[in-house]
């Protein structure tokens, strides 16, 4: 059984030669606007959302039309216009979110795919089982916490 815990900004540091594996920063900028968003009870302008996020504006309004694409947020036009969730806190997991926002969350190729182990090693290979493993960690982890929780403790 795994033992680890993980903040949710700098998810992954496993070091792997010298790169670091992590999610990117559109998917934290994402994070992020969610969880401002779901503290708000109106409409809450892309200025106010740069401005206290520190996420430059025309990112907040990329990540918001991918958000609004996937009904998490709607977009409100005009001098009084902003975002504002469609959905409600508790109905909204991280895991959500980092998978519409990453190309991937696998912490290993062979993850994606059985096919790309270039052993056909998947079904005996130690470091496969150990990722694997160690994968549905993550994966339940972020599946199990809501932004409704983030309400409470604030910790991204």
């Amino acid at each position: 059984m795994l033992h680890l815990r993980f903040t949710l900004i700098n998810l992954i540091y496993f070091r792997e030669g010298c790169r670091f594996m992590q999610i990117r920063l559109t998917t934290d900028y994402a994070l992020r606007m969610i969880n401002y968003l779901s503290g708000k009870s109106s409409v809450v302008p892309s200025t106010e959302l740069a401005e206290n996020l520190s996420i430059p504006k025309p990112y907040v309004q990329s990540i918001g039309r991918k958000l609004k694409k996937a009904k998490y947020v709607d977009i409100m036009l005009g001098t009084t216009g902003g975002l504002s969730l469609i959905k409600a806190p508790e109905e909204i997991t991280v895991y959500d979110i980092v998978l519409l926002m990453e190309r991937s969350i696998k912490l290993n190729r062979c993850l994606e795919d059985e096919k790309q182990c270039n052993r056909d090693a998947t079904s005996y290979c130690a470091v496969h089982s150990y990722f694997k493993g160690l994968q549905g960690f993550i994966e339940k982890d972020m599946r199990s916490k809501t932004f409704a929780e983030f309400l409470d403790d604030n910790t991204i």
